[in-house]
């Protein structure tokens, strides 16, 4: 092993300027080693560090080459101690490459030693280092690089932070270009990877994590750092948020929402983060118009209450769809005397019978509603405002002339169907005027038989079937006032 060497032209293309570097990896991929060889006579590298070098046990002894501690994270993690520290050890490096930053000093890059020719296990993958399975989830290398990830991401983490984290870690293959010699070859951080987002949200779906004190909360310690850096008065840890971490959560699902994700993100949430109106918005804006409606599905009765977040939803859907809002408004919300007219506003003209169907009892004796509704419905679609009316509004006769009014003459029997049977003889007449020769039957088969004993009424039957011979045989043999009808109508002819 000793006799391996490092091509420093690729040590040089990663490090650049920095003359000291930490080193993290699998051991497979030879990491322990490469602190070592890193240091070979010839080297840019002068001082390497591993992450359990950091920790409150080695604060005295570990020092950049300017002869600076590290600043150290401190945490009651229940891992094994060095897995705790090489996780804090990230921290500690990225706030050193901030201070650098401002110094303008060159950034000590850290360095995952990740692959190497000759693997014999497959690379860290965005499924692999998500995982909950035991066997990966218990990685430490892959709970590093979860780590990495957030201070590079999350949104949590001061943004200068953040920042800097970017431009600290470095992903390593070990290649080798000669007999003995290895290169070092620059790879996608994991999280560059084609399925990251996806299997991260995964994880934060099944993730329970616990809220520590401020004083052992990685995150809360790492910003402070970052405000010291800049010389910033610290946040108290009274100002600490208690729902940190759930804001953590919600900040990398907002984060990785699409189009494509939206619903099922939303639908896989906890209601706290249903709740969130950040949240909320997040996924009203991504989600598609045609799939909004899907969100009240499994929405909580208390946003379901919330009339701020239904017009929100009302805003986002796709036309046809808009009778749904009301179809799962909560009692306040159909209560509201605006809202019914405003998702009648937004509802297509078709499935305006439908806002009628869905809203409550005060909607359907308003007559300034049903007017409204009458107004949007298509002619075809007319009789469903009958249909959906209150029993009291039914009996209108003025009312009923105006859906008739508006009826297409092929829908005109469905008047007559969701009349009620008391004023069926009044609008009867009317009815079979309107209905054409092949929709008569039809009518006929809501008109009582006093109605069709009405001269007026065989008459105008006579009138609109005499040219159909087997209609007018049938009706003369089945009712005595048609028969008559006819039989007048023969003789003035």
């Amino acid at each position: 092993m000793s006799t391996i060497n490092l091509d420093q032209d690729s040590i040089k293309a990663i490090c650049g300027d920095s003359q000291q570097a930490f080193v993290y990896g699998f051991g497979h991929c030879k990491y322990v080693l490469m602190e070592e060889l890193l240091l070979q006579p010839g080297s840019s590298i002068a001082q390497t560090f591993s992450g359990d070098r950091v920790s409150p046990h080695s604060y005295a002894t570990t020092k950049t080459i300017e002869g600076r501690n590290f600043e150290i994270i401190y945490s009651s993690d229940n891992l094994p101690r060095v897995g705790v520290f090489c996780k804090n050890g990230l921290a500690s490096v990225v706030v050193e490459n901030l201070r650098r930053q401002s110094e303008k000093l060159p950034r000590i890059p850290l360095l995952f030693f990740i692959d190497i020719d000759g693997n014999e296990y497959s690379g860290p993958t965005p499924i692999s280092v998500t995982t909950k399975e035991p066997t990966f989830n218990g990685l430490y290398t892959h709970a590093e690089i979860r780590r990495a990830y957030k201070l590079c991401y999350d949104p949590a983490i001061d943004p200068e932070i953040q920042s800097v984290a970017r431009k600290t870690f470095e992903f390593i293959k070990l290649t080798k270009i000669a007999d003995n010699t290895y290169g070092l070859e620059k790879q996608q951080a994991p999280w560059e990877q084609v399925g990251w987002d996806d299997a991260w949200v995964k994880r934060q779906e099944v993730s329970v994590s616990t809220e520590k004190e401020p004083k052992e909360n990685w995150r809360y310690q790492v910003n402070n750092l970052a405000r010291k850096v800049r010389g910033e008065a610290p946040i108290l840890p009274e100002e600490f948020s208690s729902t940190s971490l759930q804001q953590e959560k919600i900040g990398h699902l907002i984060q990785k929402l699409s189009s494509e994700n939206a619903y099922q993100v939303w639908s896989k949430a906890q209601a706290a983060f249903q709740e969130n109106p950040e949240f909320q918005q997040a996924v009203l804006d991504k989600i598609l118009p045609e799939e909004a409606y899907k969100v009240l599905k499994v929405a909580s009765d208390s946003l379901k209450d919330n009339i701020e977040f239904m017009r929100a939803v009302l805003n986002k859907i796709e036309p046809k769809y808009a009778y749904k809002v009301l179809a799962d408004a909560g009692v306040s919300v159909k209560s509201d005397p605006t809202f019914p007219f405003e998702v009648l506003a937004k509802s297509s003209a078709k499935e305006a019978g439908s806002v009628l169907k869905e809203s409550n009892v005060s909607c359907k004796n308003n007559l300034k509603f049903i007017s409204e509704v009458l107004k949007k419905i298509e002619a075809r679609e007319a009789y469903q405002v009958l249909e959906n009316l209150d029993v009291s509004q039914k009996n209108k006769i003025v009312l009923i002339r105006r859906v008739l009014e508006k009826s297409l003459p092929i829908s005109v029997s469905l008047v007559l169907k969701y009349t009620p049977e008391a004023s069926r003889n009044i609008i009867a007449l009317d009815v079979l005027k309107k209905s054409p020769l092949n929709c008569v039957e039809s009518v006929l088969q809501y008109v009582d038989p006093l109605t069709k004993d009405d001269p007026n009424f065989a008459e105008t039957l006579f009138d609109k079937i005499k040219d159909v011979r087997w209609m007018v045989d049938l009706y003369k043999n089945e009712n005595p006032a048609f028969n008559e009808a006819y039989t007048k109508i023969i003789l003035k002819k």
